[in-house]
């Protein structure tokens, strides 16, 4: 599957950058580490990594810029835990899902189309 967004590179900046901010970096900033999952479970219905979490903080400018957001260490830590074991299960699920798409491919009856008829 190939993910794309409708939106150029000046309005994933404007638009949908601040908004994942708010609900991903400042949300944990202001709950701690009791909306860890919560943010994790976002994350992962836009298929976002640890990574873009990084880099969304990374853009912040004005009062989202990177030096101005305080994260509990702990609920750094648990966020980070998290997302690595999330990411670790969701790479085997998949893997798993491919290795059974294969297996009915060779397994399935193969059609044989008869000329003439």
């Amino acid at each position: 599957m190939r993910l794309r967004s409708s939106g150029d590179r000046h309005e994933i900046r404007q638009q949908y950058v601040p908004l994942l901010w708010s609900y991903l970096i400042k949300k944990l900033e202001v709950e701690g580490k009791d909306c860890v999952l919560g943010a994790i479970e976002l994350m992962d219905s836009y298929f976002l990594t640890k990574d873009d979490w990084d880099a969304i903080l990374e853009l912040g400018v004005g009062p989202m810029a990177q030096e101005s957001v305080k994260l509990e260490s702990q609920t750094k830590a648990t966020f980070t835990r998290l997302c690595v074991s999330t990411s670790v299960q969701n790479n085997r699920e998949r893997v798993c899902a491919n290795v059974l798409l294969v297996q009915l491919q060779f397994t399935s009856p193969s059609t044989s189309f008869h000329e003439g008829t």
